[in-house]
């Protein structure tokens, strides 16, 4: 059953929910509000973006969201493309997890790209393929 996105925002806005999969496939406008409202859910688990390959993922996963993600939920499934996400974005999210200032608690990225590498070095972690 479609929902529209005002909707969703009341369900953001007045519950807590376990986790949360989202899966959109699209670009419109009602794809953008939703991804918008992500950070307004209280998940007490995981949030999983793991099936979401498309085109408005690759605009909007930027540093700012995934840390608008990290207030969101205890764990977040990255399992998409994350190119635009910087090695400083994962290395300030990583100092936030370590001092407790984010609701994040794990992380799951599973490319390896030339960004994961860097910030594995800004961290003392030396990568070899």
């Amino acid at each position: 059953k479609p929902y529209s996105s005002d909707c969703i925002r009341r369900i953001a806005q007045n519950v807590s929910v376990g986790n949360l999969r989202i899966k959109l496939t699209g670009s419109n406008e009602f794809h953008r509000e939703v991804f918008n409202l992500i950070k307004d859910f209280n998940i007490e688990g995981d949030l999983d973006l793991e099936h979401m390959y498309n085109d408005l993922l690759k605009e909007i996963l930027v540093d700012s969201f995934v840390f608008d993600l990290s207030r969101a939920c205890k764990f977040l499934n990255l399992n998409a493309v994350c190119e635009k996400i910087t090695p400083e974005g994962l290395h300030q999210l990583y100092k936030n997890i370590i001092e407790g200032s984010t609701k994040l608690r794990g992380l799951f990225m599973r490319s390896c790209n030339d960004q994961y590498i860097a910030f594995l070095g800004l961290i003392g972690i030396t990568y070899r393929d």
